[in-house]
């Protein structure tokens, strides 16, 4: 199956649909594996928030006793790569909620992308996945305008 570009009128977009090409940015170069899925990175990330924190329980022996206590663990689970810069991207999945009133306060509404990374211009189902929100409260939310080059067609 041959997928190809066609060109559009350049414009930015907070929220681009699936089968759009745009530009990375350089709020992509650090990332993170997404929890459940290994090949999926999170990225609009701080390098703070890749730090991940766990305890473990350390034991010692002692003049014939042991000891035990809890020791925490800092581990870097970053994925930097300065290439998704300048890197282009073709949309796969978006996935939107809409604002939730609750009880006591307002869930906001949330926009998921998923893009693939397209390599020397032409789709390539193994490239890099990569996930980030442009709208909502959540730890990889991108705040600016995507650069749509482009739609994705076969």
């Amino acid at each position: 199956m041959k997928k190809d570009i066609n060109c559009l009128t350049s414009r930015k977009t907070d929220k681009p649909v699936v089968g759009e090409i745009f530009f990375g940015e350089s709020e992509f170069i650090i990332g993170r594996k997404k929890s459940n899925e290994d090949s999926v990175i999170e990225v609009a990330v701080t390098k703070e928030q890749c730090i991940k924190e766990s305890v473990v329980i350390e034991q010692m022996l002692s003049k014939g006793k042991l000891f035990t206590f809890p020791k925490k663990i800092q581990t870097d689970i970053s994925v930097i790569d300065k290439t998704r810069k300048n890197a282009t991207f073709v949309v796969e999945s978006v996935e939107t909620t809409k604002e939730l009133e609750l009880l006591h306060s307002v869930l906001p509404a949330s926009y998921l992308i998923r893009a693939r990374r397209l390599k020397d211009s032409k789709y390539d189902p193994n490239g890099e996945v990569i996930e980030f929100y442009t709208c909502g409260r959540f730890e990889n939310t991108y705040n600016g305008y995507l650069e749509v080059i482009g739609k994705l067609s076969e």
